[in-house]
């Protein structure tokens, strides 16, 4: 019986453990790029790409093993029989034969100008090539990390905004509940309510929107976000980018997905078109042929009889092919293509850099004129406030005291706005340097002024 109880707490004890294992769960991401890090790590959408690496793998080793003789195997049985006779009394005459065969092949290409080589350098370049280019940084390069990032991104800041909206909306009705206590008039009081009743809306509406959001979160993420959530000026702190476009295109050059894979396209390229140049030149080949011949007179006695041969030769093969030398020059477009590409990918990426760096600036120059709007009118209503829980005389008129609510609520949501464009385009050169979701990536934090 003890042995019995003993073996039910192991097996308790082993669904328990498994039961937490299982019900492990991922910390809710609180900054965004915590958020990005989570969405890259769990986010299946990604795994096609994987998968397309995978195969360049495969590939790369199928040209590698080019190189290895090829060899083949074929073996022959024949039975043979023929009947031969005349008209009667003559006999017929009766012949059988039989036979077994086999051969082995072998043969290796044992200089070939380099074609094998180059090939075999070409399929490794490619398989970088789709390595990086399934890192893209890139948002409209489909089910890559950059897609699922710029899609976090996208998520984080809606919520974000929402939240900040609802909260604003929820402020104000506390300060219409306290603004009630001193209306005096009933044309006052209506106001007031107008304004409760359009806030209550507002909370009802952005309530909705934030489970929307939370739920586009948890799409992309496959987590919920944290309920301290990093709001726009924290996020805006911890973001790090270079100090202007020169030197955010040299750490591009070094680090982007991107420009890496447009650089292994073109040594792919390259290393293609000498593979094709090679091909048209000569090549030894090494050719080893042994086989054994079997045969026999099933009807006669001592008919068997026994055949054994080899050969080791090699062979120059100098190929006459045409269509050899088309491929050739469709070898050299391809290089070119490759070559305009990449300078193509420069030009675009100092481009966007130098765009979204004038941008930021002009950004935080307004940032700093919302947020000193949204301030001195928020110190207007903080007295008003203090007066009203003070009892002190002297309170503007209820319609001065909405209107100068509602201005304030525009300045904080166009300061918000502005901060969600900051946040945006900082992420922007994150995603152009190629260090949106780069871990080793540690810059001195850099404020553009």
């Amino acid at each position: 019986m003890g042995n019995k109880k003993y073996f039910l707490f192991l097996i308790a004890v082993v669904l328990l453990l498994t039961q937490n294992l299982l019900a492990e769960e991922v910390t809710p991401p609180k900054s965004l790029l915590e958020a990005i890090h989570v969405a890259i790590l769990y986010n299946a959408k990604t795994r096609s790409k994987d998968v397309e690496a995978e195969r360049y793998e495969l590939q790369t080793k199928a040209v590698k093993a080019g190189r290895l003789p090829s060899a083949s195997i074929s073996c022959t049985h024949q039975s043979f029989q023929s009947e031969q006779g005349t008209q009667a009394p003559d006999p017929w005459q009766e012949t059988r034969q039989k036979s077994n065969y086999c051969g082995l092949d072998l043969s290796v290409t044992v200089w070939d100008n380099g074609a094998r080589t180059n090939a075999i350098k070409a399929a490794e370049m490619r398989e970088k090539w789709i390595k990086s280019f399934n890192n893209s940084t890139n948002p409209l390069v489909l089910y890559t990390k950059g897609t699922i990032a710029n899609a976090t991104i996208q998520a984080y800041s809606n919520l974000i905004m929402n939240q900040e909206a609802l909260e604003m909306y929820e402020r104000d009705l506390e300060f219409y509940n306290l603004l009630m206590r001193v209306a005096k008039t009933e044309e006052d009081k209506n106001r007031i309510r107008t304004a409760q009743n359009q806030a209550r809306v507002n909370v009802t509406s952005y309530l909705s929107s934030i489970e929307v959001a939370k739920s586009d979160f948890q799409y992309n993420t496959t987590v919920l976000p944290s309920e301290n959530i990093d709001r726009y000026e924290a996020t805006v702190q911890k973001l790090r980018v270079p100090e202007n476009a020169e030197v955010a295109m040299q750490v591009a050059l070094e680090k982007s997905p991107d420009i890496q894979a447009r650089k292994y396209a073109l040594e792919a390229a390259e290393y293609d078109y000498q593979s094709a140049k090679s091909a048209l030149g000569p090549r030894v080949t090494l050719s080893i042929h042994r086989d054994t011949y079997r045969g026999w007179n099933p009807i006669e006695q001592n008919s068997v009889f026994y055949t054994n041969s080899h050969y080791i030769g090699l062979t120059l093969i100098v190929p006459l092919n045409i269509p050899s030398y088309y491929s050739l020059r469709a070898q050299a477009k391809a290089r070119e293509q490759a070559s305009l590409e990449r300078d193509a990918s420069l030009d675009d990426a100092q481009h966007s850099l130098n765009n979204i760096y004038g941008l930021l600036k002009s950004q935080y120059k307004l940032e700093k004129t919302y947020k000193a709007n949204y301030e001195e009118l928020k110190k207007i209503i903080d007295e008003i406030e203090r007066k009203i829980l003070a009892n002190e005389p002297g309170l503007p008129d209820i319609k001065y005291i909405l209107d100068q609510r509602s201005e304030m609520d525009g300045a904080y949501m166009g300061w918000q706005g502005n901060l969600s464009s900051i946040v945006s385009n900082m992420s922007s050169i994150l995603q152009v340097t190629g260090t949106l979701f780069d871990e080793t990536y540690a810059m001195p934090i850099h404020k553009i002024r």
